[in-house]
């Protein structure tokens, strides 16, 4: 069979702080540059690091049971950056506040997060022939406010937080802001970036990122790509619909049927379809689903999978959602708890992600803004068709939730 291979070049601005610390002077306002804490990285790593994992399965039920729920367009998450987002205010919270923070996250205390923070980043900021990932996060601070050298070296060290200070009305430190978050996810999030920015009240704001592209193990063969109909709730629409016959994992239950597609580097996308009269959003927050995604079992299968070419992307508010799932003093200005900024809370968590896949491979990115504010028979292969709605989730080898979402129409 010919393989491709997909060549990967993600070209990092000289000035990303993340690698080279490089600052405008608005960035600073004028101030003596060690404001900032950039996190240095001496060189990008080859090869991918092991790590111990962690149980993050409350986490990713949760999170799948918030946001897929009454879903009737395209939808796509990322629980792995939203669990970074999140930890990171953990240390600069206290009380109520942290105590549900950190129940949220599955993590009895800080120096647990730590930890499993550590083992996000060890094993999601990695670069191989085949595959590109990159994590980071940025803490933006008012000008006008108080943060300790001391608290933002701690975030440097145990969060990998880099640091900036400027005013939230400079035209120039929102720019530096939206550059960073480009350069993170290889402008992937352009379109969506450019609507974002520090709102002029905002005290702090922390910005997590994910950017990944990878091979599929083995790449489908664009010859065999060709327009086909896909029927959604309500029409059918003519997609670019791929096609491979190989032997793949496979679970089926009475509630849905799975095929997963090895990546180059040991993450699997699993392609489910619900079964039984059931849609997609219904499938993601039913325990049947959740407990096999959270302990994945599968045996390997002769398949013919059809699969359409998409490209989607979404621009999710977890404020709401958040607070249907018990973080209700974060965004409370009279509960909400940070013993070194009295009167802080978050005012809005926003998450901007896009996915995209084509024969060679996939491609994803994620950022999220936390915004703080003051007041078939054997012989023959099973034919897998996703030609009418689906869910999707890609969980990495250590059983990080990557990306997960709904694709209703892959046209849109």
């Amino acid at each position: 069979m010919r393989k491709k291979h997909l060549i990967l070049l993600l070209i990092l601005s000289l000035c990303l702080p993340l690698f080279t610390g490089c600052g405008s002077k608005e960035a600073s306002s004028g101030k003596n540059d060690s404001q900032n804490h950039p996190v240095y990285v001496s060189e990008f790593p080859v090869g991918r690091s092991a790590s111990d994992g962690f149980d993050h399965a409350s986490f990713d039920t949760a999170v799948l049971g918030i946001s897929l729920n009454y879903i009737t367009e395209n939808q796509v998450i990322s629980p792995d950056i939203l669990y970074f987002a999140l930890s990171s205010l953990v240390p600069i919270t206290g009380g109520n506040t942290q105590k549900q923070l950190l129940s949220v996250l599955g993590a009895p205390n800080e120096k647990q997060l730590q930890a499993n923070i550590q083992t996000l980043w060890k094993s999601q900021f990695y670069r191989t022939q085949n595959t590109t990932s990159l994590i980071g996060h940025s803490l933006w601070i008012n000008s006008s406010a108080s943060v300790s050298d001391d608290a933002l070296a701690s975030l440097a060290d145990n969060y990998y937080t880099s640091s900036y200070v400027g005013k939230p009305t400079s035209d120039a430190f929102n720019q530096t802001y939206r550059d960073w978050i480009n350069g993170m996810t290889n402008n992937l999030l352009a379109d969506q970036v450019v609507h974002t920015g520090l709102d002029s009240e905002m005290v702090m704001q922390s910005a997590s990122t994910i950017y990944l592209r990878s091979a599929w193990k083995e790449p489908f063969i664009s010859e065999a790509t060709h327009k086909e109909t896909f029927h959604t709730s309500s029409k059918n629409v003519s997609v670019q619909m791929m096609h491979q016959t190989s032997t793949y994992p496979y679970h089926k239950t009475d509630k849905f049927e799975a095929v997963g597609l090895p990546l180059s580097d040991g993450a699997v996308l699993w392609l489910v379809l619900p079964s039984g009269g059931m849609t997609p959003d219904e499938l993601a927050v039913s325990s049947n689903f959740t407990e096999w995604l959270n302990a994945v079992t599968s045996s390997q299968k002769d398949i013919e999978i059809s699969l359409p070419k998409f490209d989607i992307q979404s621009t999710v508010k977890w404020k709401d959602l958040l607070l249907s799932a018990g973080l209700k003093d974060l965004f409370d200005p009279e509960t909400a708890d940070f013993p070194d900024f009295p009167g802080l809370y978050v005012s809005r968590i926003d998450q901007m992600v896009r996915l995209a896949i084509d024969e060679a491979g996939l491609q994803g990115a994620a950022a999220a803004e936390v915004e703080m504010t003051s007041s078939a028979p054997a012989e023959n292969p099973l034919q897998f068709r996703l030609n009418r709605p689906f869910l999707f989730a890609l969980r990495d080898s250590d059983g990080t939730l990557l990306f997960a979402g709904i694709v209703n129409d892959p046209t849109k």
